[in-house]
C-alpha cells in the first residue's frame, strides 16, 4: 500500500530549514565566548552587523543598561546622542574590524558617557559585533573636577604676584607721598598728600587680606576708595 503521508512543499522545507539555522546560530551565540562573555562583569553585547540588532547580553550587560533600555533589541536605542549603526558605527567596524567610540548612552542609572569597544568577528560564516563597554562617567567628572582644580591653583598663584607687584607700587606712593609732606607747607597740599597716602594704606591693607585669603580687593572696593578720594577732594575745594 503506498505512502499516503503528506509531504512538505519546497518552500515549507525552506522555511524549516532557515528556522533551523536560525536556532542553531542563537545557541552558538549564547554559547559564544564561554565564560569569558557571560560571567564577566564588564557589559558585553553581541550585534547583527548588517542590522545592529542586539543577539546576546550578558548579565553585566543587563544590569548596566536595564531591560527597559535592552528591550528594544537594537543599539540605536541605546545611544543619546543620535547616533545610528548604519550611519556612524557600522563602516567604523567594517574598515578596521574594530572601533572605539565614547559617547552618551542610556542605562539603568539613566543617561551616561560609555566607552564602547567595537570588535568584528565571524560565527559560522555570519558577521556579528562584539561589543565591550566600559562605564567612564565618573572618571570623566573626576578629571575634570582635578582640572578645575588646577585652573583655581594657577589662578591663585596669578592673583598672588599681582597682589604683590600692587604691594610694591602702593608702598612706593605711600614712600613718596610721605617725603613730600614732609617737604610742604602749603595746608592744601598736605591734606592732598594725607589723602593720597590715607587711600594708599587703605588699599595695601585690603591687598594684604587679599594675600592672607581673608577678603579680596575687587571692583567694589576700588570704587568705595576712588569715591571716597573724590569726595575728599571735593571737601578740600578740588
Amino acid at each position: 500500500m503506498p505512502d499516503q503521508t503528506p509531504r512538505p512543499s519546497h518552500s515549507e522545507l525552506e522555511r524549516l530549514r532557515k528556522r533551523v539555522a536560525e536556532l542553531e546560530h542563537a545557541l552558538e551565540v549564547q554559547e559564544w565566548g564561554g565564560q569569558l562573555f557571560h560571567e564577566s562583569n564588564i557589559p558585553q553585547i553581541l550585534l547583527d552587523f548588517e542590522t545592529g540588532a542586539i543577539l546576546a547580553a550578558n548579565a553585566a550587560a543587563r544590569q548596566f543598561y536595564g531591560a527597559e533600555v535592552l528591550k528594544h533589541e537594537h543599539i540605536d536605542c541605546m545611544c543619546a546622542e543620535g547616533m545610528e549603526w548604519a550611519r556612524d558605527l557600522k563602516a567604523m567596524v567594517t574598515q578596521n574590524r574594530y572601533g572605539v567610540r565614547v559617547s552618551r548612552q542610556h542605562t539603568g542609572d539613566g543617561v551616561r558617557t560609555v566607552e564602547a569597544h567595537y570588535v568584528l568577528v565571524s560565527l559560522r560564516g555570519r558577521l556579528v559585533v562584539h561589543v565591550i563597554a566600559f562605564d567612564i562617567t565618573d572618571r570623566l567628572r573626576a578629571q575634570e573636577e582635578l582640572q578645575r582644580a588646577y585652573r583655581m591653583e594657577s589662578i591663585g598663584k596669578l592673583a598672588g604676584g599681582i597682589a604683590h607687584d600692587f604691594n610694591n607700587v602702593l608702598t612706593a606712593v605711600i614712600g613718596f607721598a610721605e617725603l613730600a609732606r614732609g617737604r610742604v607747607q602749603d595746608e592744601t597740599t598736605l591734606r592732598y598728600l594725607d589723602g593720597v597716602i590715607q587711600a594708599a594704606e587703605r588699599a595695601a591693607g585690603a591687598d594684604r587680606e587679599a594675600g592672607d585669603g581673608e577678603v579680596g580687593l575687587g571692583a567694589g572696593d576700588c570704587a568705595a576708595i576712588l569715591d571716597d578720594r573724590i569726595h575728599a577732594g571735593r571737601e578740600g575745594g578740588v
